[in-house]
């Protein structure tokens, strides 16, 4: 991972308009290499935290099955496609593509259960679930293990008739507590097979616009829930995954990359190098005939977890026959495939923790292979630098407030400048960082 740079030195307002930025390219990074990644995405992938670790790559769901270890953290999240929305936008000519019974519910339901069954994961995080059709869904998944909440809506209208819901296996997790915000839902769960070890799970589906205010509502959207789980869910592992409604090539992952938001210091399971030939990162996770877009994402904490395993929801028999065959008139749903994202997942191991403690000065005292007198220097220095540190005030920051912050950020990258050449020195500064917010 490239090296992260320190939140406190932007104003949340400040990161959350760098994160905003709208860029030239179109929704799904329809910008791409020869071999059909985003442009970007080979540097991404070789600034992976885990790029030294191999991932087994799963095609298809029967693959996926069987690389399932009762140690492992299996994670899937799904746009299912809204039965509201389907039918609006079939009434408005779209999805002329699909037979008319097979963009029905009940059949489409149907689909969606063998494939949930075939992928039988851990967590579930699904996207578009209208609100009158969750009870009945709940209850087909309970048939199969799986408990779960839907996003609390602020209000149930016909503009926004669904929401996103998060499911778990009954028998592995219990469950702590939820929150619901705009296009955003975490669910806290305790994993009763890892000592109760916590989780956060942020299911996403951000907003849709493709201009300037939907890249603001996107960024502030995340933020919401970032914020939440940064201070009441502190002590959780954070996943966070969904219909982002842009790729990775937008600014707003770019943020996530460079920088720690709220705290959290995250890594993008499909930006892995052993990733570049599954149908997320290569082609997409949107098909229509024409529309071939990559905007569903999974990202976790890499401290805390160790990738094992990236989901291809497609067999390679099935990518020649109901993708590469059909070159841009492919698109789903269709008979064999019921929504028109498909399913991205992952696996994860859970990494054995350090014990940290803070002291009075919120500095991290971690054992790292720097001598205690070099540890002591750079414990000082950190010291010094935060007893410079400009108050944060609320409200928007006055242009003085907004110089000095800029000074301290400066003096913070100088600082760490100075020990770019030293990987276990730049260890424990990035931990002194962290362990400060």
């Amino acid at each position: 991972m490239s090296e992260i740079k320190d939140e406190q030195a932007l104003a949340e307002e400040e990161l959350l308009k760098l994160a905003a930025t709208q860029q030239v390219t179109q929704v799904g990074g329809r910008q791409r290499e020869q071999d059909g990644t985003v442009f970007g995405w080979r540097k991404w992938s070789r600034s992976h935290s885990q790029r030294e670790e191999e991932v087994v790559i799963c095609y298809g769901r029967e693959e996926w099955n069987q690389e399932q270890k009762s140690q492992l953290l299996s994670l899937v999240s799904w746009n299912v496609l809204s039965d509201t929305w389907w039918n609006k936008e079939k009434a408005g000519g779209e999805y002329s593509h699909t037979e008319p019974q097979q963009g029905e519910w009940s059949y489409r339901l149907s689909l969606i259960l063998q494939w949930i069954e075939h992928l039988n994961p851990n967590i579930l995080a699904l996207q578009e679930i209208d609100y009158r059709k969750f009870d009945d869904l709940l209850q087909e998944l309970a048939k199969r293990g799986y408990t779960g909440k839907i996003q609390k809506p602020k209000k149930k209208a016909e503009k926004q008739p669904c929401g996103v819901a998060t499911f778990w296996k009954a028998d592995k997790f219990q469950f702590v507590k939820e929150a619901s915000f705009s296009r955003t839902q975490c669910v806290v769960l305790a994993w009763s097979c890892e000592n109760d070890t916590q989780l956060c799970i942020t299911n996403v589906h951000l907003e849709s616009s493709q201009n300037q205010s939907g890249f603001d509502r996107r960024a502030r959207q995340l933020n919401s829930a970032l914020a939440w789980a940064a201070t009441e869910a502190s002590d959780a592992t954070l996943l966070v995954c969904g219909d982002w409604n842009t790729s990775a090539d937008a600014q707003l992952f770019q943020v996530l990359r460079e920088y720690s938001w709220h705290g959290h210091v995250l890594s993008s399971v499909y930006e892995h190098p052993d990733t570049h030939q599954t149908l997320p990162v290569s082609h997409a996770t949107f098909l229509v005939p024409g529309h071939h877009y990559s905007i569903d994402h999974m990202l976790y904490d890499p401290e805390r977890l160790r990738l094992k395993c990236a989901l291809n929801a497609f067999s390679k028999e099935e990518m020649d026959e109901h993708v590469h065959r059909n070159g841009d008139n492919c698109g789903f749903p269709s008979a064999f495939c019921p929504s028109d994202h498909i399913p991205i997942g992952a696996m994860f191991e859970l990494l054995p923790q350090t014990d940290v403690t803070i002291n009075q000065c919120s500095v991290v005292s971690i054992p790292i292979q720097v001598s205690e007198e070099r540890k002591a220097e750079l414990i000082a220095q950190w010291e010094s630098l935060q007893a410079q540190r400009p108050t944060q005030t609320k409200g928007k920051p006055t242009p003085e407030e907004i110089a000095e912050r800029r000074v301290y950020a400066n003096a913070i990258k100088a600082w760490k400048q100075t020990i770019e050449d030293n990987p276990t020195e730049k260890e424990l500064v990035n931990q002194l960082i962290k362990g400060n917010k």
